[in-house]
């Protein structure tokens, strides 16, 4: 919630609150008939007929009549029905380009999505969307279970296809010609590359690497009007959707009026809820100023814009809004006994859909001064002096040298009386120095007068970089490093590939904890204060559902390449001197860890199969 706009002030504002108001007029070549009152769906049959017909119909509108979904108590399949469901009416059928959900964890957020997504594709002729989760497994499972279950219970849906249309677990498409791509993105987009889409849905955004979103998003770059929809459960402040939620959206709320407060028939006058801790009643929401029952269903709430005119259209729907949950007196109950059961974090995010700090700094500013020593200065003399007394090595962090992405080398080695890797040098490439010729062409000079052993490349944004240094200075001394979200080990060898696989999370846990042990030093405070320090403590660890693991990300907008560049400096270092009592072995993976590794593997590698040209040419699925 804005920090400048109350509950009260915003009702006040009810008349100019934001709500669709454009119909959109869309087209659908032989698709939808009205005679005598009633709609006619055969597109196959009846388009000899009816060459082109218009219609006007929001998407909520064609959802009802169109799309049918499993209801597991009645043990059949109903129409998609919003009786119960008002505050999502607005979510599918706003005329914003530009939409943000934060939701409790069980609040049809995925259906949602699945609904709009095959509205749009239905509705738009030569329309293409592309979806993206954080795990190859999140994919699959959307892609089967929302997407095919849609058009397998839905008449409408299933006669838009046929067997000589793609329709596999990455590609859909409709007799419209419009097209659905699904992929996943966790440390690397490269898989959604070379995509083009009207249509961006982005799922679980809470665990996919800020740094990645630019990258996804310009798969819509050559659409003037692009429509976007991200969703996912809040965690920290740190995290992704939250800065999105707090800096971008109009941080929409379900207001819930209470009309114990006030005058009869004056909405104005009455008390108006935000759904948050306090109004968890006995049996269902409460008023948080009266304790009184409030129907979230009643015939006055409205969604309200806490910071109107922001870039997204922002909503958050937590569980205490949905009917299953707050009609139903077991679930309620359920419900009540997860905040005993659950941390107070997890509670405010999967069930409320609030951030709450649980995430934590792996190192302090203290720690990081700690392992500063005041005999390095970073001077290049002194550093190429260091050559003659002991072996030298690099780490360098590609970045686009755009916003918060630069460039980056790093030199370490072991010129110190004990067993620490010191860090000598930084130097970021900015200014002048992003230009890729010229950042060449200075990297070159650095590698050479300072005579590095090995140089550790981070080669997810390097590859064209790293070919040019290992072009002048050979394979054996420029080493690529290619982070990845799993492994057996913490580091192998694809010789395959001609790289090495790091296991993100446990090794940069490595490298924070032989900081705080100061068995890797840094330079003097001094000069090591701004720019660099600045990248390391930047990041945070949040607990990953989807990984399962702690995973490391950053603010949006905020640098990390300094820590980066020592992790690969390090590594680079470790070709030569093994350091055991700071890159352990992995402890022993459990029967549950190792099944849910499995799974993700298998679907990606289902995936990946699918992404490779098949050898007759055809499409294998």
């Amino acid at each position: 919630m804005s920090a400048t706009t109350s509950p009260s002030a915003a009702v006040m504002k009810l008349t100019t609150t934001r709500f669709p108001v454009d119909i959109g007029t869309s087209s659908f070549e032989g698709g939808l008939q009205r005679v005598s009152g009633q709609h006619i769906a055969d597109p196959t049959r009846r388009i000899a007929k009816v060459k082109r017909a218009k219609i006007l119909m929001r998407p909520s509108k064609w959802v009802e009549h169109f799309i049918r979904v499993k209801d597991g108590s009645l043990g059949k399949d109903v129409r998609m029905s919003f009786t119960e469901r008002r505050y999502l009416k607005r979510v599918y059928d706003t005329s914003s380009r530009k939409v943000l959900l934060l939701t409790s964890r069980q609040t049809e957020k995925s259906t949602s999505i699945g609904n709009i997504l095959m509205a749009r594709s239905a509705l738009y002729n030569m329309h293409t969307s592309l979806f993206v989760t954080p795990s190859a497994m999140q994919t699959k499972v959307f892609s089967r279970a929302r997407l095919d279950e849609i058009i397998d219970l839905s008449p409408m849906m299933k006669s838009l296809t046929h067997s000589k249309l793609v329709m596999n677990i990455l590609e859909k498409e409709l007799i419209n010609r419009s097209k659905i791509y699904l992929r996943y993105a966790y440390l690397s987009a490269d898989r959604i590359r070379g995509i083009s889409a009207q249509d961006l849905y982005v799922d679980e955004i809470q665990d996919i690497y800020s740094d990645l979103m630019p990258v996804i998003e310009e798969t819509t770059s050559h659409y003037a009007g692009s429509y976007k929809l991200y969703s996912g459960t809040p965690k920290g402040f740190d995290n992704t959707i939250e800065k999105y939620w707090a800096n971008s959206s109009t941080q929409s709320e379900w207001c819930i009026p209470c009309e114990h407060h006030g005058l009869p028939g004056e909405p104005g006058t009455w008390h108006w809820c935000i759904l948050g801790i306090n109004n968890l009643g006995k049996h269902g929401p409460i008023c948080d100023r009266c304790g009184n029952a409030i129907n979230p269903e009643h015939f006055e709430a409205r969604w309200v814009d806490m910071n109107p005119d922001a870039e997204f259209e922002g909503f958050r729907i937590c569980r205490l809004m949905v009917p299953w949950y707050y009609k139903v007196p077991s679930a309620w109950a359920d419900l009540l006994s997860l905040r005993e059961r659950y941390p107070t974090a997890q509670f405010m995010n999967e069930v409320m859909a609030l951030s709450h700090d649980s995430g934590s700094k792996p190192i302090s500013k203290a720690e990081v001064i700690s392992a500063c020593d005041d005999t390095y200065k970073m001077d290049e003399d002194e550093v190429a002096a260091l050559r003659q007394r002991c072996e030298l090595y690099g780490g360098l962090d590609h970045g686009t040298g755009e916003g918060s992405s630069f460039t980056l080398l790093v030199v370490g080695g072991y010129p110190r009386p004990d067993a620490s890797f010191q860090i000598v040098y930084a130097k970021r490439f900015d200014g002048p120095l992003a230009d890729p010729i010229l950042q060449e062409e200075e990297l070159k000079r650095l590698i050479a007068k300072f005579r590095l052993d090995i140089v550790g490349c981070d080669y997810g944004m390097g590859f064209v970089p790293n070919k040019r240094l290992i072009d002048v200075f050979g394979a054996k001394r420029i080493q690529q490093f290619m982070y990845s979200p799993r492994l057996p080990v913490k580091i192998m060898y694809k010789a395959a590939l001609h790289r090495f696989m790091v296991y993100r999370t446990p090794v940069m846990a490595d490298v924070f904890a032989a900081i705080k042990r100061r068995l890797i030093r840094l330079p003097s405070w001094d000069v090591f204060q701004k720019p660099y320090s600045e990248d390391i403590l930047s990041i945070h660890a949040e607990y990953s559902n989807t990984q399962r693991m702690i995973m490391y990300d950053k603010p949006r907008g905020i640098s990390d390449d300094t820590f980066h560049a020592i992790l690969f400096c390090f590594l680079a270092s470790n070709c030569v001197y093994k350091r055991p009592d700071i890159m352990s072995p992995l402890r022993n993976v459990s029967l549950s860890d190792a099944a849910r590794s499995a799974m993700e593997d298998a679907a990606a590698t289902e995936i990946l199969e699918r992404l490779e040209p098949h050898p007759d040419g055809m499409d294998p699925g």
